[in-house]
């Protein structure tokens, strides 16, 4: 009788060791910043838009581990609630930093700037030509907006009071648009309109 419970025993034991080794290994986790709420192209992140999250290490996602990279940055497109946030979801620190090989920071004056006040950095838009409403691109990302001072307008280029804004255009486009009418010698001026699909973001 001993010998058949000490067999029993002996048995449970094994099982419980097989059921032990035959489960997953608890994954390793590394965290990562996302955003604690929706928040809209062009919003300036503060330490309350950003929250940690623990994501299994072995996901490559795109994201940064520390909220103070982030904090003051605006985004350059709207995220939604626990969305990883990157550097390549943020507007450059300067009009150049971070454009592909291909494109370039290029001023342009604005032909109604009664738009400027629906724009903000991190927005798309379409440019026309302002003679002719002939289209030039579209999806245009805005880098720069000139503010609203009796200074003139440093980012368009443009002398007196006319605003302007610098936006990421591909080489192929600064062609284009250095080849219009309207270009005088300074920033060349079109027609901008802004993107269908985007609510307009608080200027800064």
């Amino acid at each position: 009788m001993l010998r058949r419970a000490a067999a029993l025993v002996v048995f449970a034991l094994a099982l419980a060791a097989a059921t032990v080794s035959l489960r997953a290994p608890t994954p390793t986790t590394t965290t990562i910043v996302v955003a604690a709420r929706d928040l809209g192209a062009g919003h300036r992140l503060e330490a309350g838009d950003l929250q940690p999250a623990a994501i299994d290490a072995r996901l490559s996602v795109p994201a940064v581990d520390s909220p103070g990279s982030l904090l003051g940055r605006r985004l350059a497109t709207a995220v939604t609630a626990g969305e990883p946030l990157s550097p390549t979801r943020l507007v450059p620190r300067t009009l150049a930093e971070g454009l592909p090989p291909d494109t370039a920071a290029f001023p342009i004056r604005v032909a109604d700037p009664r738009v400027l006040d629906l724009l903000s950095a991190g927005q798309h838009v379409r440019l026309h030509r302002a003679s002719t409403g002939a289209l030039l691109a579209t999806h245009v990302l805005v880098l720069g907006i000139d503010p609203a001072t009796d200074g003139g307008a440093p980012l368009s280029l443009g002398p007196g009071p006319e605003r302007g804004i610098v936006v990421a255009l591909p080489a192929s486009a600064v062609d284009a648009a250095l080849a219009t009418p309207e270009n005088d010698g300074l920033a060349p001026r079109m027609q901008v309109v802004p993107d269908a699909e985007q609510t307009p973001a608080p200027h800064p």
